[in-house]
């Protein structure tokens, strides 16, 4: 039976018939769809949250995970923790029976973060053979004004910026950050990479006071 580790601690996208690490550090390889970045600040949350068992035991399972799988393994010997044949640093005991569960993410490092996930689906998106003009709408964040802008489904996010940049007369794009349902465009890509079309709105946030 495999281990639960509970809704908030279960971030892995388990890749099937795939397999990372060695010995006693041994998972389902897997990527997450966090940012590196979050996913540090993750497992620093999953250490700071451990309320049921003896907090020097978790102490220990966090210095066992930085380590190579001999050298964690002989830690939790001289500590007296065991771990589950099968499964590994993914279940082990104390002295005293008490299980303690670790999920993959905190046992070894993702093959692909949310970054490289989205890289990776964006690039395997070819351009359409007919080019279309779009009349966009743009949405000022703070002041909720809208501006549209004509620009071709195969120009770049950064001419779109450039529009949107002399539109509103800002001085540098850095400074414009395009937002499509939460998801921020990035700069190398087309819009036809983000589907986009006439009938969405685009946020535009603009930070007037970044350093140039």
């Amino acid at each position: 039976m495999a281990p639960y580790y509970g809704s908030l601690d279960k971030i892995e996208n388990i890749i099937p018939d795939t397999m990372t690490g060695e010995g006693i550090k041994r998972t389902e390889a897997f990527t997450v769809e966090l940012t590196e970045d979050k996913y540090k600040k993750w497992k620093d949350q999953f250490w700071e949250t451990r309320a049921e068992g003896a907090e020097w035991v978790w102490e220990v399972l966090k210095e066992a995970v930085d380590l190579s799988a001999s050298e964690a393994k002989e830690l939790l010997k001289s500590k007296g923790i065991k771990t589950e044949p099968r499964l590994g640093m993914k279940m082990c005991y104390d002295e005293t029976g008490k299980s303690y569960v670790l999920p993959p993410a905190i046992i070894n490092e993702p093959v692909g973060f949310g970054e490289d996930l989205e890289k990776k689906k964006l690039e395997q998106i070819e351009a359409p053979n007919d080019e279309k003009d779009l009349t966009l709408t743009l949405r000022n964040a703070s002041k909720f004004d809208d501006d549209e802008i004509e620009i071709s489904d195969h120009s770049t996010v950064v001419e779109l910026k450039e529009k949107y940049a002399e539109l509103k007369d800002v001085d540098d794009i850095k400074k414009i950050r395009l937002l499509y349902y939460g998801r921020e465009l990035k700069n190398d890509y087309n819009l036809y990479h983000y589907d986009i079309n006439e009938e969405i709105i685009l946020i535009a946030v603009v930070n007037h006071d970044l350093d140039d």
